[in-house]
C-alpha cells in the first residue's frame, strides 16, 4: 500500500518513485472531451523546452566547437565535442517560467559559455519575428544562419531584441550560445504581431568607470514619447544620492565623485500606460567589495551566534562565500555582482546599529526576518519585501507565497533567489494597491506539516510584529509543494487568511489508490490516509474565498488531484475558482514573470470577515481544532475526526453541532451576540443558557473526567508530533550487551544523521549520563535505549507506563507478545507535562536491529510494538497491519483497547521479516555483482545499484543506502524501511528489481 503523503524529506523521494505513474497518467485525449480554444492569430508563448550543452570554458566570440561547418551548425547530437575533444553533452531543460537559465553548477560558471537549442516547427515557409531576451551578450543561429550577436552587459529583459527571420516549412532549428551564468527568453512570433509587454520598461547600466556611470532607461528609445523614467541612486538605508527623469531610452550619466564607498541600488521607476507604477532595480557597487566583504566575515566571526543578529551575519558572510564560488581567502577579483545583495543587507544593518532605525523597514525595503526555533535551536529565514510606498502609518496587505520542494535539498544560502532584495512581482495592482510580500522557508523541506507549519504561523507573527500589516487582508499562495502546503496550512488555521490561491499542489488518496486498494483499507489506515489529505480539513474554509491554478499537461502533479479536491469544494458550495492552463505543465502558468501576479489582484478583492456567523472545523488534531470563535480543547479519540458546525441562528442564539468532542469553547465577539444578555446554545439538540465569562462560553460533555494531565493543543500526542515541541536525543550509553549498546549508538546516530541532512544542522545530543536535571525538563526527549540501557529512561521509568521484557512488551497494564520486538512510545514528560518523552527501545539486540527512527518516516500513534515485518511486493497491507500492535492512548494518556490497532496474523504470515545483524545472509561478491547496474522505473528515475566492497549499495534520484542481505536475492533498505528483490528470468540472468515496503514499484533492467 503507498502510504505517502505524510512523508518528508529523502522519503518522501523515495515513495515518489513508486508513485510517478500517477503523475505521468495525465487524461488520454479523445474526441469526446476534446475543447477548442479561443483562435488567436499566433502563437505568443515564450519557448521553454530546450536541450542545452555546456558549461564550456571557452569565450563568447570564439568558436567553441570542433565540427565541420563550426558552432552554427550545432545539433543536439552526441557526436559533436568541444575543441578540445570533449564530446558535447546535450540534457533536455524545461523552464520554469519564460525565462531559461543555462543550468550550469556554480562551480563551473566562470569563464564558461554554454549552448541551448529548439526546433521550431512551420507549416509553411515564410517570415517570423524571433523575439529575444538575455543577460549580457549573446549569439543566435536559425538553421545554421546568424541572426543576432550583442555583447556588453545587461540584465535580463524579456523581448529586448526582435528580429525578423526566413523560416523554412516544417523543422528549424534554433541555436543560441551565451555565458553559462546567462538567463535567456525566446519567442516566436508571426510579423506585426503586436504583445503585450513582458516588462515595462528594461534598464541597464552600460558604461561603468570607478566614479562615473551610465544608465540606459530602457532598452531602446521606441518609446520615448510615453511615461518617463526616473532614476533615482539610493545608498544603503533609502536615502536618494542621485535622481534624474529621462525619456524611455535616453542615457543618464551619474557621477558618484565624493559619494562613500559600498554598495548602491539603482531604482528606475515610471508609469503603465494604465497609469499603475512600475519600479524595478539594478545594483551598483563603488570601491573594493572584497574589502567589505571581508569585514563582514570579521563581523559575523565575533557575533553571538545564539542570537538572530549574529546568526543572520554568520549567513550573509556564508552568502558571500557561496555566490564567490570560494573561500575570501581563495577571491583574487572583485566579483562584486555576485555578492551585491549580502553587502548591501549588511550595509543596512551597519545602519541599525548606529540608530538608523528604518534601514530595512522602509519604502521598497527589503527586510530578512530571522528568529531561532526552539524546536532544534536552529536558526529561520524569511524575505519580507516591502512595497514601494510603504508607510508604517497605514495598514497593508500582506501575501505569503510558499516555495516548492527543492530536490537537492541544500543549505539555505542556496535555496532558490535567496540573495534577492526585489520579487518578481508586478509594483502596482489595480487601483493603485501594492502588497507586503513575504517568502518563508518553512523549514525547507517539510511539505508545511508540523514545525514547517510552524514556522508559516511565526513568520506572520513576525510579519505583523516589524510592519503594519492589515490582520483582515493576509493572503497564502504556494506552487507546487508550496501549493499542497497552502492547503495544509490554510485548513489548519482557516481563520487567519483573507483568501488562498494554491497552485498545482494538492492530493488524496481517493485521486492515487486503485479501488481496491482502497477496498482492502481498515478503518484505522483509512483515518490515516484521510488525516494525510490536503483536503482533510477543508471544511474549515467555508469563509474563505480559494481560487485553485493548474497546468493540464503537469507530469509532476497530476491535474487530477486537483480536480478532485475542487470538485470536491464545488459540491460543498464553498466559494472555490478553478483555472485550468492548457499545455502548461509544472511551470509558471501564464506568460508573466510569477505565478503570484496571476492572483493577488484577485486577492486584493477579498477582506477577511472576523466575525462570521457561520463556522466549521474538521480536524484530526487537537493541536489545530479552532476557527474562528469555535475552540475544541477536547476530543473523545484520537482515531476519529473532530467535527464541528456552528452558526449564530439569531440575537444571542447559537447552534452547536458537534461530533467527538469533549470540550470546547465559544468566543463570539460583540459584531455575533450582546455579551450583557444570556446566551442561548444549543448543542446537539440540547439548549444551554450561558453568560460570557472573559468573552467565553464553555461547554463541557458529562461524560469528560479529565485527570491530572490530560491531552491537549500543545501536547495532543502521536509520534509525528514530536518533532513540532523543542526537543533533543538521549543516546543510552548503559546497556550491558555490548550489540545492544552498539545498536542504539547507530539507530541513534541514523535520526541524528537524517535530522542533519534534512534540516542541515545536528538536532540537540546528550549522552544519558550527562544530561543535566534541567534539560531533562526543558526539552521533549527522544530516548534511545529502555530503562535497562538508558539512564534518563530508567531515572524516570516509575512514571512511565512501560515494562519490557524479552518475551513481552507491556503497556500501562496491557501485556502484548513479542519476542525479537522493536517498541516506540510516546507520553508526557515527568519532569514537565508540556513536553514529550519518546522512548525508543528493544527486547532484544534483534529486535532493534531492523529499527529505523526516522525525522522523516515518524508514526501516527503514541505507541506501536513491532518485530521486523515489512509488506511483500503488491501486498495489499499497512504498516498497521504488519506490526503487533499501534495504538493511541486516550485523552487522560491512559491505555484504552477501543484504541489499540493490533496487526493482522493473516497479513503477517505473508509479510517479510527482516533479518536481524547475526542471521542475515552474506552473499559472496560474485553474487553481488550479479545485481549491479542500472534499473529504469516505468516513468520514472533510474535506480543505480553498484558494489562497494562486501556491500550492496543503491541509489535513486540522489538518495539511498546500504541494502542488507536477507537471502541470495533479497535486500533490506533499512533507510526507507522497503524489502528489495531482485527478479530473474529462466536463464538466471536478473531483469529487473521491485520495490515494497513505503510504496510498490518496479524497475528494469537497462544494462
Amino acid at each position: 500500500m503507498n502510504l505517502r503523503n505524510g512523508l518528508t524529506g529523502a522519503l518522501a523521494l523515495w515513495v515518489s518513485f513508486a508513485t510517478c505513474v500517477f503523475a505521468a497518467d495525465l487524461p488520454v485525449s479523445r474526441l469526446k472531451y476534446e475543447m477548442r480554444q479561443p483562435w488567436e492569430r499566433g502563437d505568443t508563448s515564450f519557448m521553454r523546452s530546450w536541450k542545452i550543452a555546456g558549461p564550456i570554458s571557452c569565450e563568447l566570440a570564439r568558436d567553441c566547437l570542433d565540427i565541420p561547418g563550426g558552432e552554427a551548425v550545432a545539433r543536439a547530437n552526441d557526436d559533436q565535442r568541444h575543441t578540445d575533444g570533449s564530446p558535447l553533452n546535450w540534457r533536455e531543460n524545461h523552464c520554469w517560467a519564460d525565462a531559461c537559465g543555462l543550468s550550469a553548477d556554480e562551480a563551473e560558471r566562470e569563464g564558461t559559455v554554454a549552448y541551448a537549442t529548439a526546433i521550431v516547427e512551420r507549416a509553411a515557409a515564410g517570415k517570423a519575428l524571433l523575439s529575444i531576451g538575455s543577460t549580457d551578450g549573446i549569439r543566435v543561429w536559425v538553421n545554421g544562419k546568424p541572426v543576432l550577436a550583442r555583447d556588453g552587459r545587461r540584465p535580463l529583459t524579456l523581448d529586448e531584441d526582435q528580429v525578423e527571420v526566413d523560416l523554412v516549412k516544417g523543422t528549424n532549428t534554433l541555436l543560441l550560445k551565451a555565458a553559462a551564468t546567462a538567463s535567456f527568453s525566446v519567442r516566436v512570433l508571426e510579423t506585426g504581431t503586436v504583445v503585450r509587454r513582458a516588462a515595462e520598461i528594461g534598464p541597464s547600466i552600460i558604461d561603468m568607470q570607478p566614479e562615473i556611470f551610465t544608465v540606459r532607461t530602457d532598452v531602446n528609445a521606441l518609446r520615448a514619447g510615453v511615461e518617463p523614467v526616473k532614476i533615482d541612486v539610493l545608498k544603503p538605508g533609502g536615502d536618494v544620492m542621485f535622481s534624474a527623469t529621462a525619456k524611455r531610452g535616453a542615457l543618464v550619466v551619474v557621477d558618484a565623485k565624493g559619494w562613500p564607498e559600498g554598495p548602491y541600488e539603482i531604482r528606475a521607476s515610471t508609469s503603465t500606460a494604465r497609469k499603475l507604477l512600475y519600479v524595478t532595480y539594478l545594483p551598483w557597487f563603488k570601491g573594493n567589495s572584497l574589502a567589505m566583504a571581508r569585514a563582514l566575515a570579521v563581523d559575523a566571526a565575533k557575533a553571538d551566534p545564539t542570537e538572530p543578529s549574529g546568526f543572520t551575519l554568520k549567513m550573509l558572510a556564508d552568502m558571500v562565500e557561496d555566490g564567490l564560488g570560494v573561500t575570501l581567502a581563495d577571491a583574487k577579483h572583485d566579483a562584486w555582482p555576485k555578492i551585491h545583495s549580502p553587502l548591501m543587507e549588511y550595509a543596512e544593518i551597519l545602519l541599525e546599529r548606529a540608530g538608523h532605525t528604518n534601514a530595512r523597514v522602509r519604502a521598497g525595503g527589503f527586510m530578512r526576518i530571522a528568529y531561532r526555533d526552539e524546536v532544534d535551536g536552529t536558526p529561520q529565514f524569511a524575505r519580507a519585501f516591502l512595497p514601494a510606498g510603504y508607510d508604517p502609518a497605514r495598514k497593508w496587505p500582506l501575501v505569503l507565497a510558499l516555495h516548492g520542494y527543492n530536490p537537492a535539498n541544500p543549505q539555505y544560502v542556496r535555496w532558490w533567489s535567496v540573495d534577492s532584495r526585489h520579487p518578481n512581482l508586478d509594483t502596482e495592482f489595480a487601483g493603485h494597491q501594492q502588497v507586503i510580500f513575504i517568502e518563508p522557508h518553512g523549514r525547507g523541506n517539510t511539505q508545511y506539516i508540523g514545525m514547517g507549519d510552524n514556522d508559516i504561523m511565526r513568520v506572520v507573527a513576525e510579519a505583523k510584529r516589524l510592519f503594519n500589516v492589515d490582520a483582515n487582508r493576509v493572503y497564502l499562495t504556494g506552487e507546487s509543494m508550496g501549493g499542497a502546503g497552502t492547503w495544509n496550512v490554510a485548513t489548519r488555521h482557516p481563520d487567519m487568511f483573507a483568501a488562498i490561491a494554491p497552485v498545482f499542489g494538492g492530493l488524496d488518496y481517493h485521486s492515487q489508490l486503485t479501488e481496491e486498494q482502497l477496498a482492502a483499507l481498515t478503518p484505522v489506515d483509512r483515518f490515516i490516509e484521510e488525516r494525510r489529505s490536503n483536503w482533510a480539513m477543508a471544511e474549515g474554509l467555508n469563509n474563505m474565498p480559494i481560487y485553485v491554478h493548474h497546468g493540464d499537461a503537469d507530469a509532476a502533479v497530476n491535474v487530477e488531484w486537483s480536480r478532485w479536491g475542487v470538485k470536491l469544494l464545488q459540491r460543498w458550495g464553498y466559494d472555490v475558482r478553478y483555472r485550468e492552463y492548457p499545455g502548461r505543465g509544472h511551470e509558471t502558468l501564464q506568460t508573466s514573470n510569477s505565478n503570484p501576479n496571476a492572483t493577488i489582484p484577485w486577492f486584493l478583492e477579498h477582506v477577511r470577515d472576523p466575525d462570521p456567523t457561520h463556522v466549521r472545523l474538521r480536524t484530526p488534531e487537537l493541536r489545530n481544532a479552532k476557527n474562528y470563535w469555535v475552540n475544541v480543547l477536547q476530543s473523545a479519540s484520537p482515531l476519529q475526526f473532530i467535527d464541528v458546525d456552528a452558526e449564530v441562528m439569531d440575537r444571542n442564539l447559537i447552534r452547536l453541532d458537534t461530533r467527538n468532542v469533549l470540550d470546547v469553547t465559544l468566543t463570539p465577539g460583540a459584531a455575533l451576540v450582546d455579551a450583557a444578555q444570556p446566551i442561548t446554545v444549543v448543542w446537539n439538540g440540547v439548549a444551554h443558557e450561558l453568560r460570557l465569562a472573559n468573552g467565553t462560553l464553555r461547554l463541557s460533555d458529562p461524560a469528560y473526567h479529565p485527570g491530572k494531565v490530560v491531552k491537549n493543543a500543545s501536547l495532543p500526542g502521536g509520534m509525528n508530533d514530536f518533532t513540532a515541541t523543542p526537543f533533543a536525543v538521549v543516546i543510552g550509553t548503559v546497556a550491558k550487551d555490548p550489540e545492544m549498546a552498539q545498536l542504539i549508538r547507530a539507530k541513534a546516530d541514523g535520526f541524528i544523521r537524517a535530522w542533519r541532512e534534512w534540516q542541515k544542522y545536528p538536532p540537540r545530543v546528550f549522552e544519558d549520563t550527562k544530561i543535566t536535571d534541567a534539560d531533562i525538563a526543558n526539552y521533549s526527549l527522544l530516548l534511545f535505549g529502555g530503562a535497562d540501557a538508558n539512564r534518563v529512561t530508567a531515572a524516570l521509568s516509575k512514571s512511565l507506563p512501560l515494562r519490557i521484557t524479552k518475551d513481552t512488551i507491556t503497556i500501562d497494564g496491557r501485556a502484548f507478545e513479542a519476542r525479537d520486538a522493536l517498541v516506540q512510545m510516546l507520553y508526557p514528560n515527568p519532569r514537565n507535562v508540556q513536553r514529550y518523552l519518546w522512548v525508543v527501545a528493544g527486547n532484544s539486540p534483534a529486535g532493534l536491529s531492523g529499527a529505523q527512527v526516522l525525522p522523516s518516516n515518524l508514526l501516527q500513534f503514541d505507541y506501536a510494538i513491532e518485530d521486523g515485518h515489512v509488506q511483500s511486493y503488491r501486498q495489499l497491507v499497512t504498516r498497521t497491519q504488519t506490526a503487533v500492535v499501534s495504538g493511541m492512548f486516550d485523552y487522560n494518556w491512559r491505555y484504552s483497547g477501543a484504541l489499540a490497532v493490533p496487526g493482522d496474523s493473516a497479513a503477517r504470515a505473508k509479510a517479510h521479516r527482516i533479518r536481524p545483524p547475526n542471521r542475515r545472509a552474506t552473499p559472496d561478491t560474485a553474487v553481488l555483482d550479479r545485481y549491479v547496474g542500472r534499473y529504469r522505473i516505468s516513468n520514472g528515475p533510474t535506480v543505480e545499484v553498484r558494489r562497494d566492497g562486501t556491500k550492496l549499495m543503491i541509489k535513486a534520484g540522489g538518495d539511498g543506502g546500504e541494502l542488507l542481505p536477507q537471502d541470495d536475492a533479497n535486500f533490506y533498505l533499512p533507510a526507507f524501511n522497503v524489502w528489495i528483490a531482485f527478479q530473474r528470468d529462466d536463464s538466471g540472468k536478473v531483469t529487473g528489481l521491485t520495490s515494497a515496503g513505503s510504496g510498490d514499484f518496479e524497475a528494469t533492467r537497462e544494462d
